[in-house]
């Protein structure tokens, strides 16, 4: 689909008869744009909002931009747009911190890869730095809410056969499995002192730099306060740049990427953009590395990936056959596992582990499975032997059996799964466990 830019003037060409009397600065208009394609206009303001093209208040636009093609299917698109309106709230609408050209930026990266024009975006930035601006914010801010947050007109709204369908994400295998327990993920969402970060980043590369700035500005200010940055130039720094850091200081840069990931912006975009995927690049790294690999880059990693599956237009979209995401994260499990020296690294695989297997649970009752049986034996071998020769911790050892339960409920009865278990004696091994009585039980039961 061809994706273009309205642009509006939310002034009718006041803004560029009187700015320079009023703020001291010739500006030629206070700008309102949306995304259109598929035959309906997309826009923020009351919340987010559609119409057929050109069909709201603010008239005719002033310029109409192509913004390039989508190749997306429609139902990724609305599964992304739902995780705008999270963001994107009537009640979050900021005339300059917060507006239409902020969601309309972040819905173009999505769509297309790029932003819309910088004169756009950078606008309430230029005014705010004028004296005038400033003192004028209020009163401009109370003048345009009723024109920026007005609603459409209804027979301007898109009839339900033009209209798409709010689309709903995710399998109906959710919520909680009726012998192992919860199937929500676990997922690292805490953020680091930031100086100290960029401290052992010092000197630290623009990209990066710029990403820890998106960070902190979110977390001071909130994510509907706090713009996208150029995720396209981010990206390709991670999969050029992460190994000329120092070796020791290369986890502080992963640690970033794993923060982003818990903005849905973020992982929506990574989830569709085009050549190499980023975080699938940064796991190859960390594993390339094999002993050498430090053990807070090794765990920061498996936290970037647990941080997927916060996601689920990121996994469905990236755990597609033929993705090498999934081989990855399931050598990455089994790396870790491996890491006699560092309990802290075994227990995030256990529970990445976990992840991967309730997303595997959840698939297999749709006919969709998205990792192939040879991955789920190598998967379901490191757990068992891990679990033969034990992780250290009850923590631990609750994780390592919970995935096998969710590898093996569904499985085929003849299957290869089903056949490892056999040969390893899976039996005897959680038999000999001495606590989760009735995890094991259940686990036992689908052997």
């Amino acid at each position: 689909m061809d994706v273009q830019l309205y642009v509006y003037d939310l002034t009718q060409g006041m803004a560029r008869s009187m700015s320079r009397q009023f703020l001291g600065i010739q500006i030629d208009a206070v700008y309102h744009t949306a995304l259109v394609f598929g035959n309906i206009e997309y826009f923020f303001g009351a919340g987010v909002q559609t119409c057929y093209p050109g069909a709201t208040h603010h008239g005719r636009p002033m310029e109409i931009i192509p913004m390039g093609s989508t190749q997306l299917p429609l139902e990724v698109i609305l599964e992304y747009l739902e995780s705008l309106k999270e963001v994107y709230t009537p009640e979050s609408y900021d005339l300059f911190a917060h507006n239409c050209n902020n969601f309309t930026n972040d819905f173009s990266m999505f769509l297309v890869g790029k932003g819309i024009p910088d004169h756009i975006t950078s606008l309430p930035r230029r005014v705010l730095e004028t004296p005038f601006g400033q003192m004028l914010r209020p009163s401009l801010e109370a003048g345009m809410r009723s024109v920026t947050q007005a609603p459409v007109p209804s027979y301007n709204l898109p009839t339900a056969a033009s209209q798409p369908a709010t689309y709903s994400s995710g399998s109906s295998r959710t919520g909680t499995h009726p012998l192992l327990g919860p199937t929500s993920p676990t997922l690292y969402t805490k953020l680091p002192p930031l100086p100290k970060l960029r401290a052992k980043l010092d000197p630290i590369p623009a990209e990066f730099d710029t990403l820890l700035k998106f960070l902190q500005h979110r977390s001071a200010s909130g994510a509907r306060e706090t713009p996208l940055s150029d995720l396209k130039v981010i990206g390709l720094a991670y999969r050029t740049k992460l190994a000329d850091l120092p070796l020791e200081t290369r986890f502080a840069a992963v640690d970033l990427l794993r923060c982003a990931m818990t903005d849905a912006r973020v992982s929506g975009y990574f989830a569709e953009e085009q050549g190499e995927p980023t975080v699938a690049a940064v796991l190859k790294h960390t594993l390339e590395l094999e002993e050498k690999c430090p053990h807070n880059l090794r765990l920061v990693s498996v936290h970037l990936a647990s941080n997927l599956f916060g996601s689920h237009l990121y996994v469905s979209e990236r755990m597609k056959e033929g993705s090498e995401l999934k081989s990855l994260i399931v050598e990455l499990i089994g790396t870790c596992l491996l890491d006699v020296d560092h309990s802290t690294t075994r227990i995030a695989a256990a529970c990445l582990a976990i992840n991967l297997a309730v997303f595997v649970w959840k698939t297999r009752k749709d006919d969709a499975l998205v990792v192939d049986e040879g991955q789920l034996v190598e998967l379901l071998a490191s757990l068992l032997e891990t679990l033969q020769r034990g992780i250290g911790s009850e923590e631990g050892e609750k994780a390592l059996v919970l995935s096998a339960g969710y590898l093996l409920d569904g499985a085929e009865k003849e299957g290869e799964l089903k056949d490892l278990c056999a040969a390893l004696d899976a039996k005897t091994t959680l038999h000999a466990l001495k606590g989760h009585e009735k995890l094991v039980k259940a686990v036992i039961s689908m052997l």
